[in-house]
């Protein structure tokens, strides 16, 4: 399993600690002193059982778009603008680009978590 299709443990933990649990088909579970990917979280606690959510699984999550100051900025993600990294965030492209908040990570389903996090602490909803 590439652990890159996953967010990783410690951006799903805090979503967790953000108070987003996210359904997903990957959990991180600890088994044997160590946390691992996994499919599903049958018969384990949620305390043994971290959700990871992938591309797909958190892009849902994220409202369409933001808007501050009766500006309207859209949901965006570029893979490769800078080398090796992903760029998330909400944009408004008028004559340029003005990003109103954007994360960068070599994970790119990290950057959407910390922009998951984000929106929930700004009151953007889905």
């Amino acid at each position: 399993m590439n652990k890159y299709n996953y967010a990783s443990h410690e951006a799903s933990k805090e979503l967790i600690n953000a108070g987003i649990r996210i359904d997903t088909e990957i959990y991180w579970k600890f088994i044997d002193g160590e946390w691992v990917l996994r499919y599903g979280h049958k018969g384990i606690s949620q305390e043994l059982s971290i959700p990871a959510p992938s591309m797909a699984e958190a892009w849902r999550e994220l409202p369409i778009e933001a808007t501050d100051n009766n500006i309207k900025y859209r949901k965006m993600v570029t893979v490769g603008y800078l080398p090796s990294e992903t760029i998330v965030g909400y944009y408004n492209c008028m004559e340029t680009i003005v990003w109103l908040v954007s994360y960068h990570n070599y994970n790119s389903i990290d950057a959407l978590c910390k922009l998951l996090i984000w929106t929930k602490r700004n009151n953007y909803k889905r």
